[in-house]
């Protein structure tokens, strides 16, 4: 049983002991009514609601009228109090449930009693939290090369850096967002825990990432056997959004960068390949699996050795002809198709062609050679998507979404 307490230092070092659970139930006993303590997201974080039947129970709405206001009585049918706390240049709130105007006065001096506790426990999580996650995201987004172990030491929580873990990558259009990023990743991480299962969790642009530790859902084969879709459809729904997914395979978490490569690597060529399922596995990629499993030097000279002659023949002369090879493999040399896609005449097509099988000393005729220029461009392609020229293959391909590197 908590005694009320009015000493405000008093207030504080409960919260840094018990957490924010202390002020909540001393709040509801000195009142008398129902707290809901939230963040500036609405994200609630007292009472602690486990296992939610629906991930929107952790979530409420701030009245659009509360404005900057400090606190804003809603009156009629729902009769509640949302009383706004700063913190570092955002906001919590404490909402007072069923509460008559006839009270406003006596709680809100309560409520400013207490509001010291309140900040102090999201300050203190936040300045943790934040900084971790910044570290990280600059780690795995930017060139910031900085040590991985340093990083993971910042968290809150202690982390296992040989937990095998894998990484989904989550990439909105960014045209279509009208949430903040922050929220939506909020929520997608609410998604896990409510699966049993504790990701960190990370933004940047329009991508989402989400590290998620390896649980008995993942058999000794290796193949993650969890609905990717469900989470991937989740999220659309609830902020009205198109995604694109890709997950990485299983590494220690030091080696979580990648996954992450992985989980890029796996959305390109889905892209690429133009497919209409936007959620793909690394470990699904068939042959481009063993592939891009080889260190980078080994897969540009793979790609330098079938196509090199060919890209140098194009820079030098302004050419078209990998692109018009790319469209020709695409449309499986349909000679009309690949005419009208590129809007010349079926003769300049066949010049170009001409000029492809000297310069690859090739026979565009054989199936094997069809088949191992194909997956050389597409290789060729993703790595250009990686290094982040998504211009090299714009004229010709149109990718779900063109992924940042």
């Amino acid at each position: 049983m908590i005694t009320a307490i009015k000493n405000t230092d008093l207030l504080i070092e409960g919260v840094l002991d018990y957490g924010l659970t202390y002020i909540g139930e001393y709040l509801e006993k000195i009142l008398q009514h129902s707290i809901i303590i939230a963040d500036h997201h609405g994200k609630i974080f007292f009472p602690e609601k486990r296992s939610p039947a629906l991930i929107d129970s952790l979530f409420l709405d701030i009245p659009v009228a509360m404005g900057k206001n400090e606190y804003y009585h809603n009156e009629g049918e729902e009769n509640s109090l949302y009383y706004r706390i700063a913190v570092n240049g955002r906001n919590a709130y404490v909402i007072v449930k069923n509460l008559k105007k006839s009270k406003l006065s006596q709680v809100l001096a309560i409520l400013k009693e207490s509001r010291l506790a309140v900040k102090c426990y999201f300050s203190k999580m936040n300045h943790g939290s934040a900084l971790f996650k910044k570290k990280l995201t600059e780690y795995l987004f930017t060139s910031n090369r900085a040590n991985l172990m340093d990083i993971l030491q910042l968290s809150d929580t202690e982390l296992e850096v040989e937990r095998p873990c894998f990484l989904v990558l989550l990439q909105t259009e960014a045209q279509q967002i009208t949430e903040d990023l922050e929220l939506i990743c909020l929520y997608g991480n609410e998604y896990w825990l409510r699966n049993n299962l504790k990701p960190i969790s990370l933004y940047h642009q329009d991508q989402l990432a989400f590290i998620i530790p390896v649980n008995p859902a993942l058999d000794p084969s290796g193949d993650l056997n969890m609905d990717l879709t469900a989470f991937k459809d989740t999220l659309e729904k609830r902020f009205q959004i198109n995604t694109v997914l890709g997950a990485g395979r299983v590494y220690p978490l030091i080696d979580m960068e990648k996954s992450l490569n992985e989980a890029r690597i796996a959305m390109i060529l889905n892209g690429l390949m133009g497919s209409s399922n936007v959620v793909q596995n690394f470990s699904e990629l068939g042959i481009y699996q063993p592939i891009f499993s080889q260190d980078i030097q080994q897969i540009t000279e793979y790609c330098n050795q079938k196509l090199g002659r060919l890209i140098k023949h194009d820079n030098k002369n302004d050419g078209e002809l990998l692109p018009t090879l790319r469209r020709l493999l695409d449309t499986c040399v349909n000679i009309k198709a690949t005419a009208d896609s590129l809007n010349i005449h079926v003769n300049t097509l066949y010049y170009r062609i001409n000029r492809i099988e000297q310069i690859l000393e090739i026979d565009l005729s054989k199936m094997a050679t069809r088949v191992e220029l194909f997956t050389a461009i597409k290789v060729w392609d993703t790595l250009l998507i990686l290094n982040g020229d998504n211009q090299a293959w714009s004229r010709d391909q149109n990718p779900n979404m063109a992924l940042q590197a």
